[in-house]
């Protein structure tokens, strides 16, 4: 498969009560969120107008409901959300405290523009991030 891909590292949002994003409040209030880890991988799929991307967490309050999305931008600026909202199904954490989901998105990511991956800590919570992680380009294309 051609194209870019794309890899991350997640942390948890500061306890300053700012999480970069537009001055937002990133802190809510639940320590189970607050070492919240994980990293993200966006690769090519194989119809070559789609990416899957794929993200894995630690330190999650089991039997929370976590959404996650790709934007456009950086964790310190924000930006929008990348592909459709309903393509990313919410993290659910097992009782060791570690989920992972994967989204296959209708577009891939160009390079050159950068990006970023956010968790969000319920879905009435969507404006606040618990963890993020700026995406880094790791190859173009495979040979």
């Amino acid at each position: 498969m051609e194209g870019p891909r794309w890899s991350g590292t997640l942390s948890a949002v500061g306890h300053d009560g700012q999480n970069g994003q537009n001055g937002q409040n990133g802190h809510n209030g639940h320590s189970e969120e607050s070492a919240l880890s994980g990293s993200a991988v966006v690769s090519p799929a194989s119809n070559p107008d789609q990416s899957v991307a794929v993200v894995s967490v630690r330190g999650a309050a089991p039997g929370a409901h976590l959404p996650w999305h790709i934007h456009r931008g950086r964790c310190a600026t924000g930006g929008p959300m990348v592909g459709p909202a309903l393509s990313y199904e919410p993290l659910a954490p097992l009782a060791d405290r570690t989920a992972s989901r994967s989204a296959t998105l209708p577009l891939t990511l160009p390079p050159g523009e950068p990006y970023y991956v956010d968790i969000h800590p319920s879905p009435d919570q969507t404006g606040v991030a618990v963890a993020c992680g700026d995406l880094a380009l790791v190859r173009v294309r495979d040979r």
